[in-house]
């Protein structure tokens, strides 16, 4: 046929069609060269790498960006975004004949040579150099790595300090919150000042590149100088901090010559805050986020009271309750999981505020977590409601119309119900809106008779999501037939209980005659069969746990006959649903262990189960390990003592050899299980493992019977 006239055109005129394009310039760019820590050692352990689990050899915590003018030691620079060069993985040398060069210029005079290539992990690298003498002072360090395709080296700068090390600082606890000033105690060593004059005239204190608010000199002599110093807030624009933790340089210089003082590590640790509050796609639990690792608002393993946590007078408090009260439970220092109470009316949008002076950094240096507001929000994939509707199926001219629809939606959905072919009906079921729809006696809204009358109901749930419609119809007979009614009027379990209903039936109103009632159970629809010896021909229903599927509807019905005239008979239909239960991570024995080095690691995730399926069967489980260890500025993946990452698997079980891993220092190895299978919100366990080299003898306990597994892993038997 004929072309349109295009939009706007006028019939008749010539019109030139012709392709239109549009374009834009996008660029790529490579990102620069970082330094992310630089570390001294003077002694290294021994092995593939100088600084394990965060220690030189003998348990010394390395110097950060300082070493001593001596020239001794190593130090060890840790990168982003550097380019990869060829290196004998065993031993970290670089490959010769690979062309390529690693060195740190410190300052202008002194270069730090390549002693080995620790790791080249992704963008992360890190690098051992050793180190020349200098002078005291801070310099400007560039770390240089050129690959022998690379025209020009890719270049990181850095400061670096060289120090007088017969100079020693202790500030016994050194650490402190970041926005409160508390004063404390230095000592310096071979480090003599004058009690007349002002610290200030004498000598600069600084945290990184923040200045000390107060310094007082307690004392000095030829030998010990103690000092009171209070620190800045060290929440300034330029102030940076990674998980919760700002870890500086506390410097203390003589304003006469820079090369007398000393230095010692310091961290200011900050408020948790919450970072997220996530609805799940049932809105029966939130998974609260905060931005570091808490103290777990001081809450024991056995501890679920939301009121630890929550500000109880805030308006949103109240919504997590219902029928039941909630239940918080921390999962990691990190997440607090809250199951709502039953019923609970809270909604996305709903504000939680945190109870003042509950939250503090996991090793409460921090101040309390301030008093704020967080709002809920919604889950990033919506599902779509399911909907089944019940009630009588046949009715008489005396009867009144009962039916009710069922969603798997946890919160009360709103309903829209109509009648396809009725008018009259149609409009009377327009004005319901909750689930239920109850009809007088006679039923003057269906006025024609022997006729079946096709329901249709939609459900919206709290997140928007629009369910497909259901349809149900309704026989009106003008004979006289008995009333059926199901109590309760359906059925909501999961797949461990009995799922039980009783009938409840009335004789017509429009006739006197009454005779025996005869029973007869069916199966409408379900994703598997209900055994035949539970559809019975009496009034009750009973199904035992672990007959039906879990996640899924069943619709059963009942005939109701008399026995004196069985064509005088009604029928009612109930919707069954089973509802479906959590996965259950969990590494057999306690949340909590020590063990030596010198025995070996079993990691046993195998106990993990889904409560869906029964114990004999397959669990149709997936499994993930990872290991973590802090080291008191971010947490890394953990390596072994080659300095090779742990390869853990996906299977249920995993290993760890024998001096694998390094003793632990500060902080435990925090392997980690998440079993995932489709359908179902993953689940994750954390078994925290603190290594000594001691001889440990391995004890398992087994409990047999009833009993009560706690969150950590711990057995409640009463």
């Amino acid at each position: 046929g004929a072309e349109a006239i295009p939009r706007g055109g006028v019939a008749g005129q010539p019109y030139v069609r012709a392709p239109k394009a549009a374009s834009v310039s996008f660029s790529y760019y490579v990102p620069q060269p970082e330094v992310l820590a630089v570390r001294w050692c003077e002694v290294c352990q021994e092995g593939r790498t100088c600084i394990v689990n965060g220690r030189c050899k003998n348990g010394v915590k390395p110097k950060e960006n300082s070493a001593p003018l001596r020239g001794v030691g190593r130090v060890t620079v840790l990168l982003r975004n550097m380019p990869e060069v060829p290196h004998n993985e065993l031993d970290g040398a670089l490959d010769a004949n690979a062309l390529a060069s690693v060195s740190a210029s410190l300052g202008s005079t002194s270069v730090a040579s390549l002693s080995r290539v620790v790791f080249q992990d992704g963008d992360l690298s890190a690098f051992e150099l050793s180190m020349p003498s200098a002078s005291a002072g801070e310099v400007l360090a560039e770390m240089s790595v050129q690959p022998a395709d690379a025209p020009v080296p890719a270049t990181a700068s850095f400061t670096f300090s060289f120090f007088d090390d017969n100079t020693a600082l202790d500030c016994f606890e050194c650490r402190k919150p970041s926005s409160e000033g508390t004063p404390f105690r230095v000592t310096i060593t071979n480090f003599l000042i004058s009690t007349a004059l002002a610290a200030s005239d004498q000598i600069t204190v600084t945290f990184g590149s923040e200045a000390a608010a107060a310094v007082t000199i307690l004392s000095s002599n030829g030998t010990l100088t103690v000092l009171m110093i209070t620190p800045p807030s060290y929440e300034c624009d330029s102030c940076s901090s990674e998980g919760g933790v700002a870890a500086v340089e506390l410097a203390v210089v003589s304003r006469t010559d820079a090369s007398r003082g000393a230095s010692s590590p310091f961290t200011f640790w900050t408020a948790p805050v919450i970072s997220t509050i996530a609805m799940d796609q049932l809105g029966l639990q939130l998974v609260v986020t905060f931005d570091h690792d808490t103290n777990r608002a001081s809450m024991g393993s056995s501890d679920r009271s939301c009121g630890q946590v929550f500000a109880a007078d805030a308006s949103a408090f109240a919504k997590m309750s219902g029928i039941t009260a909630p239940k918080c439970v921390w999962a990691t220092a990190l997440t607090l999981n809250v199951f709502l109470g039953v019923s609970a009316t809270l909604v996305p949008g709903d504000k939680l505020t945190l109870k003042a002076g509950s939250v503090r950094s996991a090793n409460r240096v921090s101040l309390d977590s301030p008093s704020e507001a967080t709002s809920v929000a919604a889950p990033e994939f919506l599902k779509e409601p399911s909907l089944s509707v019940s009630g009588p199926t046949t009715i008489d001219q005396c009867s009144l119309l009962n039916l009710k629809a069922a969603s798997d939606s946890p919160r009360p959905p709103d309903f829209a119900w109509s009648c396809l072919n009725h008018a009259g009906l149609d409009a009377a079921l327009r004005a319901f809106t909750t689930s239920q729809v109850a009809l007088a006696s006679g039923t003057p809204e269906m006025t024609d008779l022997d006729m079946t009358y096709e329901i249709g109901v939609t459900a919206t749930d709290m997140f928007g999501s629009l369910s497909k419609e259901v349809m149900f119809t309704v026989f009106k007979a003008a004979a006289p037939a008995p009333q059926l009614y199901f109590q309760p009027a359906s059925v909501a379990v999961t797949r461990d209980l009995m799922a039980e209903v009783r009938a409840v039936t009335v004789f017509s109103q429009c006739t006197d005659t009454k005779s025996e009632m005869l029973f007869q159970w069916a199966q409408v629809s379900g994703p598997t069969t209900i055994p035949a010896q539970y559809l019975g021909t009496i009034s009750q229903l009973r199904i035992p746990g672990g007959t039906l599927q879990a996640a899924a509807t069943y619709v059963v019905s009942l005939t109701v006959s008399m026995s004196d005239d069985v064509s005088k008979q009604s029928s009612s239909q109930m919707v069954i649903s089973v509802g479906s239960l959590p996965l259950i991570a969990r590494i057999k024995g306690s949340a909590s262990r020590k063990q030596s080095t010198r025995s070996t690691l079993d990691l046993d995730a195998s106990v993990s189960s889904d409560p869906d399926v029964n114990a004999g069967d397959a669990q149709g489980l997936t499994f993930a390990w990872a290991c973590t260890l802090s080291d008191g500025t971010s947490s890394q993946s953990c390596r072994d003592k080659s300095g090779a990452l742990l390869a853990l698997g996906t299977a249920s079980t995993s290993q760890v050899p024998a001096d694998m891993l390094p003793a632990t220092t500060d902080a435990p190895y925090e392997f980690t299980v998440t079993t995932s299978k489709a359908g179902k919100s993953p689940a994750t366990y954390t078994l925290s493992l603190t290594l000594v080299t001691q001889d440990i003898p391995n004890v398992e306990l087994a409990v047999y019977g009833e009993f009560f597994r706690q969150a950590d892993g711990s057995i409640k038997i009463n």
